[in-house]
């Protein structure tokens, strides 16, 4: 990714209007949920594990849907 919304594959710049975002890269996405109560009662703290949305710099999993047409269907990472 170049940008949350634009990437470059091999030569080719595609910009937001060439590719489609699964939805959830687009916004933080809770994975582990964990939520804190203090002693004595008031508001809870949320202490959940987020994985961020896209960002420049990401590498993605992408699926040529027509000549002019890109899906971006995953964030990938080296294990």
């Amino acid at each position: 990714m170049t940008s949350p919304n634009s990437l470059k594959l091999g030569k080719l710049e595609l910009q937001k209007e060439d590719i489609l975002l699964s939805q959830h890269l687009l916004n933080p996405l809770c994975v582990k949920v964990k939520m804190q109560s203090p002693n004595g009662g008031g508001a809870c703290s949320d202490n959940s594990t987020y994985l961020e949305p896209l960002k420049a710099g990401d590498l993605v999993l992408v699926y040529q849907l027509s000549d002019s047409k890109f899906v971006v269907i995953d964030k990938v990472v080296n294990p």
